[in-house]
């Protein structure tokens, strides 16, 4: 089911009974720097948005990381939430990984291209992600890969070289 709403800020959107259920009270003008008619996923506002509000990013990079795992296996997430299938939250991810941080780590550094001059770190599976074989996020190999014992912040040009040297081509 769907409901016409009116936000605070008086414009009137379309939204599903579950989103209403799980809280979302406006039409998003609420987030950001939001200017109605430009405020999609695929625009550079909202990913500008996300990039700042590191649970966002870290929330994008792990789905992003799961679903291309999938993918590449012949499967999908099937719409799924990633939320859903993690034993933990992503609040708690984050306090993980803060946990580990070196001096220097911070969340204004996470992430970068091979091609980023700045010293930054990503989010490192341990045991690599290419040895797990998960075509689901309910195999259980899948639990296995993204456990907080495996999962680590490390510096982004040890990251990729090891990546480089453990996983099949």
């Amino acid at each position: 089911a769907y409901w016409e709403c009116i936000c605070e800020c008086g414009n009137a959107k379309i939204i599903a009974a579950c989103a209403l259920k799980s809280g979302q009270k406006s039409c998003g003008c609420k987030q950001g720097n939001f200017i109605h008619g430009e405020w999609s996923k695929g625009n550079a506002n909202y990913s500008r948005f996300r990039r700042r509000d590191p649970l966002r990013k870290l929330r994008h990079n792990v789905s992003t990381s799961i679903r291309d795992a999938i993918k590449a296996k012949g499967s999908s997430k099937a719409g799924k939430s990633v939320a859903d299938k993690l034993p933990y939250t992503i609040h708690e991810l984050k306090q993980h990984l803060e946990g580990l941080f070196e001096p220097w780590m911070n969340w204004d550094n996470y992430g970068g291209k091979s091609n980023d001059s700045r010293k930054t770190w990503h989010m490192d599976h341990i045991v690599p992600h290419c040895e797990f074989d998960y075509k689901s996020m309910d195999d259980e190999t899948f639990l296995e890969c993204w456990s907080l014992d495996n999962l680590r912040p490390l510096e982004k040009k040890a990251n990729m070289s090891k990546g480089k040297k453990q996983c099949p081509t």
